[in-house]
């Protein structure tokens, strides 16, 4: 008794690890986790005595294990030692009694041990490329390990030789149908998708009625999807969808999901992998009378794929409501809007995703991730050369999330994310302003000119104490030299000469401002109009305020 507990235990838990790992390899795999017991059949009277023609049984011997790799889990290979064994009684017997009329029930069950073997040698084999692979990724290894092809198909070869034996000797038993589905299986998991497919055709139209049946719909439903024939894909699906009772129903609504989205059916895809996401709660399921297989795991996948599906609908403004009525979660809700709003952002999509950054940041503007929602407001609008919005998301974006605001107050706690920030704004604000210079530098226009000295202003508004104050006071002032605002730009240069004087820009800033002072003293003109206003000619001018500031400045220099 205690041996069959064990023997139980272990092969529910390779069943288990075969699952997670198929999922990431191929998803047919998972049709054959529940098994139908092979029973030998019961004698019965009044039948006609057949020819029996002996098999030549050597064609299914099994292939030496020892060839194969096999993880060192110490239960993974307790589960192949017993495989094994049952693998060799049964070959035995199947040369022991290969004229019996019960050789077919013996085939089927050593069949089943080669499929089960099968199995055990590609999810080793995955396991000890996915080992490889991590040591070559981080190079602890030189040469790129290669995913074995086919490394369990001697065996799955085997269990179709068997099954087809059954199925050619016994072809009105009642486990035809089993037989049908795993030369189905076995065919598509060695690359004969052509016959594997053509078995399962088989089995649906001969036995609509087999436990085997919805399984084949499915695989069916996996191989066109495979092959991109979404129609195709989308009618072996259906037929489970049809069925609430049928143990493969959510997976089949999550790729028919999938199909509609890849025909651009988006509003249908996005309804369906809604239906997915709430089945995962297990009162949904059971209200609407849905076995509870894998429910909770597709649930997160559909999670992770809702965003995609959603954004391509363009239903943003109505996202917060639905995604909250998909997932009965306020933080899940928000996780999403704040993927759909990157992903707007990334694709271009402005319009939307500003509306919904907005939102997140409404939902509370002194969080933590609220003043990178906010960053990301102002870039987008940076991206479409949207100045008049850039200019008044980027100064709401200053004074709400700087070192003195109230959101700085309450992350306090976490003085590096706001040192980042306020770095993060002062390099923004900067980097624009020196772009907007180039541009006026380039193309000479007012327009760009005014632009560039407006952002020059807000700079040194809002960063007077930052490392690269006096820099950018010098290139304020060269841009409004060039301006021919000479006594403006005479202001710029005489605060870097007297508080920034170890600048690079230091002796530039000295010479320009009186070049700039220059540019203001009075023509000849000028002053012989000054001197025909005196009533004395002969007086001296009275130097005008500009030129006692040009002498003041050029005796410093």
């Amino acid at each position: 008794m205690k041996k069959i507990i064990i023997c139980s235990g272990l092969i529910l838990l390779v069943s288990s690890m075969a699952f997670a790992q198929r999922a990431e390899r191929k998803k047919l795999a998972e049709l054959t986790l529940k098994k139908i017991s092979a029973q030998l059949p019961q004698a019965k009277g009044g039948m006609q005595q057949q020819k029996i023609v002996p098999r030549d049984v050597t064609v299914i011997k099994p292939p030496r294990s020892s060839k194969f790799f096999f993880a060192d889990s110490e239960l993974k290979k307790e589960y192949n030692k017993l495989i094994d064994q049952e693998i060799d009684k049964l070959y035995k017997l199947s040369q022991k009694y290969k004229t019996s009329k019960s050789r077919g029930e013996i085939w089927l069950r050593l069949a089943e041990r080669y499929v089960e073997k099968g199995k055990i040698i590609e999810f080793s084999s995955q396991d000890d490329y996915d080992k490889r692979i991590k040591l070559w990724e981080q190079k602890k290894v030189s040469k790129k390990p290669v995913l074995p092809k086919d490394p369990g198909k001697k065996f799955y070869l085997r269990a179709i030789q068997a099954y087809e034996w059954f199925v050619r000797d016994f072809p009105k038993d009642s486990k035809v149908p089993q037989a049908l589905y795993y030369l189905g299986y076995s065919n598509f998991e060695i690359g004969n998708e052509n016959r594997g497919e053509s078995y399962y055709k088989e089995l649906t139209q001969r036995f609509p009625s087999s436990v085997y049946v919805d399984e084949s719909h499915f695989a069916l439903g996996e191989f066109y999807f495979e092959k991109e024939k979404w129609d195709s894909a989308l009618e072996e699906y259906g037929r489970l969808i049809s069925k609430k009772s049928a143990r493969l129903f959510t997976f089949s609504l999550y790729k028919t999901a999938w199909c509609q989205y890849r025909q651009g059916k988006y509003e249908l895809a996005v309804d369906n992998l809604e239906r997915v996401i709430r089945l995962g709660d297990s009162s949904q399921a059971a209200a609407e009378g849905i076995k509870e297989v894998n429910t909770i795991r597709l649930k997160e996948e559909a999670v992770k794929d809702y965003v995609a599906f959603y954004s391509q609908t363009g239903k943003y403004q109505e996202a917060q409501g639905d995604f909250f009525k998909a997932t009965n979660s306020e933080k899940i809700t928000l996780e999403l809007l704040e993927a759909l709003a990157y992903r707007y952002s990334y694709s271009g999509n402005v319009t939307a995703s500003t509306y919904i950054f907005k939102k997140l940041i409404i939902h509370d503007t002194e969080a933590e991730k609220a003043a990178k929602y906010q960053y990301q407001i102002v870039q987008d609008y940076l991206n479409i050369n949207s100045i008049k919005n850039f200019k008044v998301e980027l100064t709401h974006w200053i004074e709400k999330y700087g070192p003195s605001s109230a959101w700085a107050t309450r992350n306090s706690a976490k003085p590096e994310i706001i040192t980042e920030m306020s770095s993060l704004q002062e390099t923004t604000l900067r980097n624009h302003t020196l772009r907007l210079h180039q541009t006026a530098v380039s193309v000479k226009t007012d327009y760009s000119r005014q632009l560039a000295a407006d952002s020059y202003k807000m700079y040194l508004h809002f960063f007077a104490n930052s490392a690269k104050h006096g820099e950018m006071r010098f290139f304020y002032a060269e841009l409004l030299f060039d301006m021919k605002e000479y006594e403006r730009a005479a202001t710029q240069y005489q605060w870097v000469a007297q508080n920034d004087t170890k600048s690079q820009y230091y002796e530039k800033s000295v010479v320009n401002n009186v070049l700039s002072l220059e540019k203001l003293m009075p023509t000849d003109a000028k002053l012989e109009e000054q001197k025909q206003k005196q009533k004395d000619k002969l007086a001296k001018i009275p130097y005008s305020p500009e030129v006692k500031k040009f002498l003041q400045d050029t005796r410093r220099a």
